[in-house]
């Protein structure tokens, strides 16, 4: 990327936008900019914002300064240091000591949610522009565009474009590499803004990256897929990428659907022996197997352990899943090639599936009788949808187990309690007799003091036994 300013690089960062057409100095309440900043501190509170996993390592250390410092993770991982292999390090070379964790290379968090203990990140310098809102303004997401590039253009001047809709694209891209969003943001209380953006290069410039390019008049039609996303192809050809990304979304659909007829095509089309797939799923003999499966659990349930349960159920599953899998098939078909229902179809339209229809149309009048066969099963004992087939035997069956197991859960844990509070409460009563034997004995050791039958000195030498066993 060519950068410019110090260190051979600048990065500036851009604050977002207020809701008046004002200059970007009536904006801003303070803008400064940092040159070159290496050292990064990072809490074990940003830890946990960023991992539920625990680890203090180079990826999750990257992830931590990103949500700390509010600057682009990509940014600090481009400029975290490497070894000579390449690997992100995360050793005494870039973990300074701090007050809460003095050991180099170690970072250990006592309180997890803690913003006290802290380790010093040192990574290779990254410059960018710190900037405070005026607290009179109000920032708006409508109008954050406008604000950013007048800030833009009075901070790039000459070196930034002049097309009006490129520089909106710009910010736009800046923004998107800064905030992975595009929702925009209001201006935060009592924070800093930072934001870290690439100085203008070149129409051919996306976030992050910067190239020289000219800037010809463009026929949006022949542009490569990969180029589409440059500044200035975005700012000059959003319909192009709007015809392109629907043709995308008709083709994933085609491709689809056609699997569904497909894998229909092919349960009807007959095998090496005269039988096709679909007589095969949907026989009577394997209704009758799965409706006794599903009655026999129904009778035996109660008594099974889960893990049984969870077999048998699995067992089920697999001889209800072919069935399934056939009738959805035969639905795409015959909404499709049938009943020709476009709006079924979020994308494409029946006419896309002509071909595929005609094949399956033609395979149908081959096997006439199998497709009687088929047509019969689907529509009356295997028909999924029916509340009386098999199907919802099964799912009412399931439904029942699970609230079987999870009243057996309970009751479990409501013995372990009660359990648990007998124990409990056979220790209270255990100390609670000791406790009235020994004030018996030191009312009876009182009794002898007071008749002078011992002195005082056994008096308390034998009160202080009697105390020591409490």
């Amino acid at each position: 990327m060519k950068y410019v300013g110090p260190f051979n690089y600048i990065i500036l960062l851009v604050f977002f936008f207020f809701s008046l057409p004002v200059s970007s100095h009536e904006m801003l309440g303070s803008a400064e900019q940092r040159i070159g900043k290496s050292e990064w501190e990072v809490s074990c509170k940003d830890y946990v914002e960023v991992t539920k996993s625990g680890m203090y390592d180079a990826k999750t250390t990257i992830a931590a300064l990103a949500y700390h410092w509010k600057l682009p993770k990509a940014e600090f991982e481009k400029h975290f240091q490497r070894d000579d292999s390449g690997e992100l390090r995360y050793d005494a070379s870039n973990i300074k000591p701090y007050a809460t964790n003095p050991t180099p290379d170690q970072f250990i968090c006592n309180k997890k949610k803690s913003s006290d203990e802290k380790q010093t990140i040192i990574t290779e310098p990254i410059s960018y522009w710190k900037l405070t809102c005026n607290p009179r303004t109000m920032m708006t997401a409508t109008r954050n565009s406008d604000h950013l590039k007048l800030f833009l253009q009075s901070t790039l001047g000459d070196a930034g474009p002049a097309d009006t809709n490129i520089w909106k694209t710009y910010v736009q891209e800046l923004f998107d590499y800064n905030y992975e969003t595009k929702t925009g943001f209001q201006c935060p209380k009592n924070d800093f803004i930072r934001l870290i953006i690439s100085p203008y290069d070149g129409p051919d410039q996306t976030a992050g990256v910067t190239s020289s390019s000219t800037t010809a008049v463009l026929d949006c039609s022949t542009i490569p897929e990969e180029e589409l996303t440059t500044i200035v192809n975005k700012a000059k050809c959003p319909n192009e990428i709007a015809d392109r990304e629907h043709q995308k979304s008709i083709n994933e659909e085609i491709i689809k659907i056609n699997e569904k007829l497909s894998g229909f095509e092919k349960s009807i089309t007959k095998d090496e022996n005269g039988r096709t797939l679909a007589s095969k799923i949907l026989e009577t003999d394997r209704y009758d197997e799965i409706v006794g499966e599903i009655n026999t659990l129904k009778k035996e349930y109660k008594n099974d352990t889960g893990k049984e349960i969870s077999d048998k159920l699995n067992d089920i599953n697999e001889l209800i899943k072919p069935i399934a899998n056939f009738i959805v098939s035969y639905n795409y078909y015959e909404k499709i090639c049938t009943n020709k229902e476009a709006y079924k179809l979020q994308y494409s339209s029946p006419e896309d599936y002509s071909d595929k229809c005609s094949e399956i149309n033609s395979n149908l009048k081959d096997s006439p009788i199998t497709w009687s066969y088929i047509e019969t099963a689907i529509k009356s004992t295997w028909n999924l949808e029916k509340e009386d087939g098999f199907s919802q035997q099964y799912r009412q069956l399931r439904d029942d187990i699970k609230v079987y197991q999870a009243e057996k859960i309970e009751k479990a844990a409501k013995e372990k309690k009660v359990k648990e509070k007998a124990v409990i409460d056979n220790e209270i009563e255990k100390i609670n007799n000791q406790n009235q034997i020994i004030k018996q004995r030191l009312k009876n050791l009182k009794e002898l003091f007071e008749e002078e039958l011992i002195n005082e000195q056994e008096y308390n030498q034998k009160k202080q036994e009697i105390l020591d066993q409490l």
